[in-house]
């Protein structure tokens, strides 16, 4: 296997995520959506899950910038819309 090629892919990456997040481990899953996004900077999805576990541990800020930059790789994504809207209307 060369250098480049990656062994978890985006799609399983975020499930494991989403496994921390159902079982209230929220700084692990907070974690692995971190790497999720360095690994695959141009998807829209891992900015979007990874707005979803700042959001479990109330970092709205943080939460915020995610959902903008998931926004800015897919204007179509409306999660990120709704999402956005519901942080800055609270």
């Amino acid at each position: 296997m060369g250098r480049d090629q990656k062994i978890l892919t985006e799609m399983a990456i975020n499930r494991l995520g989403y496994d921390y997040l159902r079982q209230n481990k929220n700084e692990t899953a907070l974690i692995v959506f971190k790497y999720n996004v360095k690994a695959y900077p141009g998807a829209f999805n891992t900015y979007d899950s990874l707005g979803e576990a700042y959001i479990k541990l109330e970092m709205k800020e943080e939460a915020i910038q995610n959902y903008e930059k998931s926004l800015e790789l897919s204007p179509q994504n409306n999660n990120a819309i709704n999402m956005l809207k519901k942080l800055r209307d609270n």
